[in-house]
């Protein structure tokens, strides 16, 4: 049976700080003997991450449906979509040419109905002097006007037709047009373009019963970031509002997203982190903790399992390539010494003594005193040498055959020495020994490659590679030629053009984001998803594109704040609250009052369910005027000090509709640390005001007034504070001040 190749599209993509997890669905219908065993879906893009790929089947409400039993991707030339086909000359050139003559008909027709239009009467012909006036030809002049009635009428029915066909061909050519100027964003691949494709295995395709299925298929893409944004739209009372929340969105994916569900989200899709080691707890004598093994030395005898095929085949096993061996110096021998046990030589040393005494070779037939033996001993018997021990991984523990080798080690070293003993000196006819490097300790643990770690890239070598009986990691081109359609020629320019695409999309990741945006990032440590209501459209050239998320309603209150004492404006502060569940990240905001454009401002982070103050700049129908009186009289019973008095008093003028609440900040003079004989007195507030407090920059000595100010109404502030300082000192800059 073969198998079917499903046509799919993007239903659902998430954007997230870097890359995108992209939703693709395809229906599967059940045929007469059951499902297919084996799908394909094809058209996917060259940057899909083969290891991301996630494949579900979705059955119906009633009825049972296949399981996925195994998924390959492979290339392959899907075939051509005809929504995405780009113009032809042709029809480029057919186009034109209808709209040339549509609109060149239109014109012939207003020329008519101008020269129809001034079709008039001729007027009565002049007698000659002395005839009488000739007659009147009043039905041919009638004839005249009902000609020229009929025509007209006829030719504006004519040039409302002509202006119908030139608006559609016109519209059709810059269709035309658009889908040329887009064609290089989603284009049709040609011959040469292959693209990934999917195969999908289905498990118990016979016995599932729905009669259609639905197969998702989810995988990461690179090349993708998002910024956001807001508009704030504001009723002229300013209590509410609507906040749209928006998002500037670029992709450089090599595919389209034409209405999809658009998730964006602060989170890092592939993150790799470190399991936890949860170790337990002994009660009891302390022991070592046992050593991490993470490898195991491959067997010694592998070269058996391809015994048959060379002896089959005939064809002798490949040589392995190997480093010339350095040969060992001769091994010192120790001073006689008691007769006693050799100490055991440590694990991590073991294999790299044998290594060396494997080198020695011992010769049967010399005689027993160049060994330092008495004359006529027989000679020693022939050591066998000792079979090299494969290369063992660093921070892994000897096998039991490199046990056995130390141990052999060990008694060559003791045969050694005995026979060094046996003459009750030291060894006769052996050359001093040479100086032998010392071998650098070896390191206890070893960082494992990550390509050792892709298990799904292994593949056994095969029977005439000198690596055989081993795993080695397969290329690109060799994972995607096992299952692809196309040649090997196809699969390497294919390759060739992701690597473009990988280019370009590290390009769109690393670039800066649009002016007055900041790329999204995670707040206090936690990340957040942002849905979007509608489907949105964004086109894969790499360039930010505009998207509205969601657009909840949000309560406000407007604050006026007023310093008078500097500035006799009134400035509008608008107090907002966070209308979702989640953040409010850094992004520019417009601010919009019935409908006009008021002010662009920066949303700082806002946690969910926060006040977030944004300025509107001044309020121009809320007038404010300050007036200051000044009194300096002496005190004290010998007149040694000065009372400057300051009264000042504040007028508002509230010319708006609405009952407003203005901020009026005051500043009370404060003495220097060490002037203890300045003395500042607070006499008379009218109204009652409050301490400012204020952090950043500090203030001392702040002070404010909130009032409401009703409609066209009127109110006035007073405040008096003295002075008192002695009578020879003077304050800085004059002491007729209101500050």
């Amino acid at each position: 049976m073969p198998t079917p190749t499903l046509s799919s599209r993007i239903a659902a993509v998430t954007v997230f700080r870097r890359g995108a997890l992209v939703t693709r669905t395809a229906t599967l219908t059940r045929t007469a003997p059951g499902f297919p065993a084996r799908v394909r879906v094809e058209g996917l893009p060259m940057l899909l991450d083969d290891a991301s790929l996630q494949v579900a089947i979705e059955p119906p409400q009633d009825g049972t449906a296949p399981l996925p039993a195994e998924a390959h991707v492979t290339l392959a030339v899907p075939a051509p979509d005809p929504s995405l086909r780009p113009p032809t000359d042709d029809e480029l050139e057919a186009a034109a040419l209808e709209l040339a003559q549509a609109e060149r008909a239109r014109a012939d027709l207003a020329a008519v109905h101008s020269s129809v239009s001034r079709l008039e009467p001729g007027p009565r012909g002049v007698p000659a002097e002395g005839e009488p006036p000739r007659p009147s030809p009043t039905q041919t002049r009638l004839a005249v006007l009902d000609f020229r009635r009929q025509r007209l009428d006829r030719l504006e029915a004519e040039m409302t037709a002509a202006a119908t066909r030139c608006h559609a061909a016109k519209e059709r050519f810059e269709t035309l047009k658009e889908r040329e100027r887009t064609a290089s964003t989603a284009h049709n691949p040609r011959e040469f373009e292959a693209r990934k494709a999917v195969v999908l295995g289905l498990h118990d395709s016979a016995t599932a019963t729905a009669a259609e299925v639905r197969l998702v298929l989810r995988y990461f893409v690179p090349g993708a970031r998002w910024a956001p944004g807001y508009v704030l739209r504001l009723d002229p009372s300013l209590q509410r509002g609507v906040l749209e929340l928006r998002a500037m969105v670029a992709q450089a994916t090599t595919e389209s997203w034409t209405n999809v569900a658009l998730t964006l989200s602060t989170a890092h899709p592939q993150q790799w982190t470190e399991l936890p080691q949860l170790r337990s707890l002994r009660i009891g004598r302390r022991q070592p903790t046992p050593a991490r093994v993470g490898w195991r030395p491959p067997p010694t005898d592998t070269a058996q399992l391809f015994a048959d095929y060379d002896r089959d085949l005939g064809s002798p096993a490949p040589a392995r390539r190997r480093k010339p061996r350095r040969r060992s110096a001769p091994v010192p021998t120790p001073a006689p010494a008691p007769m006693a046990s050799p100490e055991p030589a440590a694990e991590g040393t073991a294999l790299l003594a044998m290594e060396d005494l494997g080198e020695i070779e011992l010769e049967s037939a010399a005689p027993a005193a160049a060994f330092g033996g008495p004359a006529g001993a027989p000679p020693p018997p022939p050591q066998a040498a000792a079979p090299q021990a494969p290369p063992m991984s660093l921070g892994a523990r000897p096998s039991r055959s490199a046990k056995k080798r130390s141990g052999a080690a060990a008694s060559i070293g003791g045969a050694l020495e005995r026979f060094g003993s046996g003459g009750g000196g030291p060894l006769q006819g052996v050359p001093p020994p040479a100086e032998v490097e010392e071998q650098p300790p070896a390191p206890t643990s070893i960082q494992a490659d990550r390509a050792l770690l892709e298990y799904g890239r292994l593949r056994l070598a095969p029977a005439d590679d000198s690596r055989r009986g081993g795993l080695v990691s397969a290329t690109s081109a060799q994972l995607y030629g096992q299952l692809a359609s196309v040649d090997s020629a196809t699969v390497d320019m294919a390759l060739g053009r992701a690597h473009a695409a990988q280019a370009k999309a590290r390009a769109v990741e690393q670039r800066a984001a649009p002016t007055g945006h900041a790329w999204a990032h995670a707040v206090d440590g936690f990340d957040y998803a942002y849905v979007a209501d509608a489907p949105a459209t964004v086109a894969s050239d790499g360039e930010a594109h505009g998207v509205p998320l969601v657009s909840p309603t949000a309560e406000a209150t407007a604050r006026f704040i007023t310093v008078p004492s500097r500035s006799p404006e009134v400035f509008r502060v608008l107090v907002l609250r966070n209308p979702i569940e989640a953040p409010l990240l850094r992004g520019p905001i417009d601010v919009y009052i019935d409908g006009r454009f008021v002010v662009a401002s920066t949303v700082t982070v806002t946690p969910p369910r926060g006040r977030l103050e944004l300025g509107l700049g001044v309020e121009q129908a809320i007038k404010v005027a300050r007036n200051v009186a000044f009194d300096d009289e002496s005190s004290g019973l010998l007149k040694r000090h000065r009372e400057l008095e300051h009264r000042v008093r504040v007028d508002i003028n509230n010319h708006l509709s609405t009952a407003a609440k203005v901020e009026v900040r005051e500043r009370v003079p404060v003495p220097s640390r060490g002037e203890d004989d300045v003395e500042v007195q607070e006499r008379t507030i009218d109204p009652a005001w409050d301490e400012l407090e204020q952090d950043d920059p500090p203030l001392e000595g702040g002070r404010v007034w909130k009032v409401e100010v009703e409609a066209g109404g009127q109110r006035t502030l007073s405040a008096c504070w003295s002075i008192k300082i002695p009578n020879t000192h003077e304050i800085l800059g004059g002491n007729r001040r209101d500050q």
